[in-house]
């Protein structure tokens, strides 16, 4: 399902980013699929295939409403016209990575036992950004069973500077 999500992101962002549309399409991306996640029923219709594609049609472009980019409508109904609305919410995932990277940012979650401080934060931010050389949108999470430390994951790349973390690799030593 990744792979398809990922093709029709990349034809997404390509036609935005040809118009000049990014981050309008990213916004509104974002909000149908946040507004379909929240109405599971209105999915279940979108993707019912007894239901005429007139009619779903009609549907989706009153979720949609006027305020939606003519790329972003027509990437909508294409989705309905090819039975891919299901994976909407893979392909605004995909989507945003793509304008990550566009934009060189990348995305990081750091876990602690304890919440860090505002400080902690903007040195820890700032010492990924050095280490990776891009701008980086931290996000912090607290993880009461990694006993302290900090435990750091940004694409595929994992930093596990973390006690539990430290046991692990020291009982697999012992072991």
């Amino acid at each position: 399902m990744s792979v398809i999500a990922k093709r029709y992101a990349q034809g997404l962002f390509a036609v935005a980013k040809e118009n000049n549309l990014v981050e309008d399409v990213k916004l509104e991306l974002g909000r149908t699929s946040s507004e379909l996640a929240k109405n599971k029923d209105l999915i279940k219709v979108l993707t019912h295939p007894k239901i005429r594609l007139s009619e779903k049609r009609t549907i989706l472009n009153k979720l949609l409403g006027d305020g939606v980019s003519r790329v972003s409508q027509s990437f909508f109904n294409l989705l309905l016209e090819k039975k891919r609305l299901g994976i909407i919410f893979f392909i605004s995932s995909e989507f945003s990575s793509l304008l990550d990277t566009y934009q060189g940012v990348i995305r990081a979650e750091a876990k602690t036992a304890v919440p860090l401080k505002e400080e902690e934060k903007v040195k820890l931010k700032e010492e990924l950004e050095k280490r990776l050389s891009k701008k980086t949108l931290l996000k912090t999470v607290v993880d009461k069973e990694l006993l302290g430390g900090v435990w750091i994951k940004t694409g595929d790349r994992v930093i596990d500077g973390s006690v539990k973390g430290y046991l692990k690799r020291l009982r697999e030593e012992l072991i």
